[in-house]
């Protein structure tokens, strides 16, 4: 069986991976879920991975920038069970050998890669996305202040009316004693 860490080594952006995403504040353990595996940055030791949410749900809850595998016999082919969403809008950054990955009997936790037509669609929603991909956009919330540099700190984001780019400044200030 392979170390979780070696497959997590060798992930490139495309695949599906299996993977417990964060709902929310909830102490329970959210269900592992195939979630499309968008970029992959390594820094000196350590490879992180930026996961993006995926769903089977038909609702309008969680869209944005989202890339549909529709047909069933394509879902089938990419390791999926039934059609998926995968919302780039919503997505995380973590270590490629973080706990929340699922691994199956095989040692990886991915489960098949997009076919040709749909990395084109994927990589087009990343452009669009530029810098801001590795920030963490679970709910769309600013980063946590741990997250935040002692000095100010820029971060690009798009807005929904227009979809034209807007700079917000976020800056760390000391609570007083």
């Amino acid at each position: 069986m392979t170390h979780p860490i070696h497959w997590g080594a060798t992930a490139r952006p495309g695949d599906i991976a299996m993977f417990r995403f964060p709902l929310g504040e909830s102490d329970a353990e959210p269900k592992a879920r195939p979630c499309l595996i968008v970029a992959r940055c390594t820094d000196g030791t350590e490879t992180r991975l930026t996961v993006a949410y995926g769903t089977s749900a038909p609702t309008d809850a969680n869209r944005g920038r989202d890339l549909i595998v529709a047909d069933p016999l394509e879902a089938a082919s990419v390791g999926l069970h039934r059609p998926t969403r995968f919302v780039l809008a919503r997505r995380i950054t973590v270590p490629a050998g973080d706990a929340r990955f699922a691994c199956g009997r095989q040692g990886s936790a991915v489960v098949g890669s997009l076919p040709q037509r749909l990395a084109a669609q994927m990589q087009a929603l990343v452009r669009e996305l530029g810098l801001a991909l590795t920030q963490d956009s679970r709910r769309g919330d600013p980063p946590s202040r741990r997250a935040l540099a002692p000095s100010r700190r820029i971060i690009s984001r798009r807005t929904r009316s227009g979809g034209r780019a807007e700079t917000v400044v976020v800056e760390a200030r000391r609570r007083r004693a």
